[in-house]
């Protein structure tokens, strides 16, 4: 095992170009915390084709993140607290990819979602599927998983790439004209930061009625997780991707296939977000993914739960499915970002008229910003004044409740005082008998 584990890093090494100057790369280090029966050499393999830029490192000091395999060997819960333990002996700030290994035949294998019991920040965790015969399987939750990842260091490659290129800028400015950069260059580099708020547009696609649970969604995932850059238009042609919300009101598969469909009809190569809506009262309802169901390709689905009185529930369902989506939209904001800030560093002088009107304090995100807060405002106050409705309602009930209550101690009491005279009446009518009888008998003798 440490054999072949050594010469997969060295040929690693030895296919690896030599980093450039102008080269971004993102270093790894690889963490096994048992034996993966070599599965991680296969998602290495997968992951190094998808990201040609992901470089392996052999030594703690030179990485940027870690990429953790925990294969369940002892138990669920004891072998990922084990992992943590090693983990945080390495480091326990540094980012972190925690892949859960589970050892299984079926494809559609349902397993614990192992992020519930990590508790290290800034930790990544999914969860995947294998066997030593056949490695990863291929199944839709390692599928979930290896996009999930992806998504995770491309994001990561973003941040460092905007991090080494602001140094590289501030060294540039740092010259034998640094006095009279000191007064122009300020200037400059605020065009670029305001320049680099662009605009990701999407399409809102209703398939259903949802009580304007979409409303609450789209103004949590601009002002709550903070992604302003998204802007609204008004026709397919205009957007970036579709955002499309499906509430389900008679059957999972038949509403989404439905869907899909008026998905298809507005465009059938768009990229998309479906939002599968649920109406419940339980924020740990469980429900089915509804991934499986949709075979549209470039589509994200997820699951989340609401209720027309309460809004989207406050539940981990909910998280999971803003944070993919998050994943989903901001590695495309980056590089957009990154595109733009390129643009201006290749011509400084020119500054277009969107520029000006942001310099001018009219920035189109925080106008977008503030009608979404507004927006957001309105919601509640509509969701205070129902919760208020529900409450009276609640009182109604409770007093009916009480009323009925009271009746039916008073039937209670009206079959007791009865049950009391229908023994009253069998006594008398036993005491009756003897004397009934002997009253027969002396008629007889007359």
């Amino acid at each position: 095992m440490h054999k072949s584990f050594t010469l997969f890093y060295s040929l690693l090494q030895g296919s690896t170009k030599r980093e450039e100057p102008g080269n971004k790369t993102l270093r790894c280090f690889i963490l096994l915390t048992g034996t993966t029966l070599n599965s991680h050499i296969g998602m290495m393999d997968h992951l190094k084709k998808q990201i040609p830029a992901l470089q392996v490192v052999q030594t703690e000091e030179e990485y940027d993140f870690i990429m953790v395999f925990c294969p369940v060997i002892r138990g669920h819960a004891i072998d990922i607290q084990a992992a943590q333990e090693k983990l945080n002996k390495i480091s326990d700030n540094k980012p972190a990819v925690l892949v859960v290994l589970h050892h299984t035949f079926d494809l559609e294998c349902v397993v614990p979602d192992s992020s519930r019991a990590v508790h290290r920040e800034n930790t990544f965790t999914v969860d995947c599927l294998f066997h030593e015969d056949q490695g990863l399987l291929r199944c839709q939750k390692n599928h979930e998983s290896f996009t999930r990842i992806i998504n995770y260091i491309k994001h990561q490659m973003c941040r460092k790439n905007s991090v080494d290129e602001r140094m590289e800028t501030d060294q540039r400015l740092v010259g034998p004209d640094s006095e009279e950069q000191e007064y122009t260059e300020p200037k400059k580099s605020k065009i670029v930061a305001l320049t680099a708020k662009s605009t990701l547009n999407y399409f809102i696609l209703l398939t259903g009625e949802t009580l304007n649970t979409h409303d609450i969604f789209m103004s949590m995932l601009i002002v709550n997780y903070k992604i302003p850059q998204l802007q609204k238009v008004d026709t397919v042609d205009e957007c970036d991707f579709i955002l499309a919300f499906c509430p389900i009101v008679s059957r999972a598969g038949t509403d989404i296939e439905a869907a899909v469909r008026k998905l298809n009809q507005h465009s059938d190569d768009k990229p998309a977000i479906l939002v599968v809506l649920h109406r419940t009262f339980n924020p740990e309802c469980v429900v089915p993914d509804s991934n499986r169901a949709v075979k549209r390709g470039n589509t994200i689905t997820v699951d989340c739960l609401f209720h027309e009185n309460q809004g989207l529930l406050n539940c981990l369902k909910n998280e999971k499915s803003f944070t993919r989506i998050i994943n989903y939209i901001k590695p495309q904001l980056e590089e957009i970002q990154q595109e733009n800030m390129k643009e201006h560093q290749a011509d400084p002088s020119q500054c277009s008229d969107k520029q000006e009107n942001m310099l001018n304090g009219a920035d189109p995100s925080k106008k977008q910003l503030e009608t979404m807060r507004m927006e957001l405002e309105k919601l509640k106050s509509e969701l205070a004044e129902k919760n208020e409705q529900l409450t009276m309602k609640d009182n109604l009930l409770n007093d009916i409740k009480r009323q009925l209550k009271e009746s039916q101690k008073q039937v209670e009491e009206r079959d007791r005082l009865l049950r009391e005279v229908r023994d009253e009446l069998v006594n008398t009518t036993k005491k009756l008998d003897p004397k009934k009888d002997s009253w027969i008998l002396w008629a007889n003798k007359k």
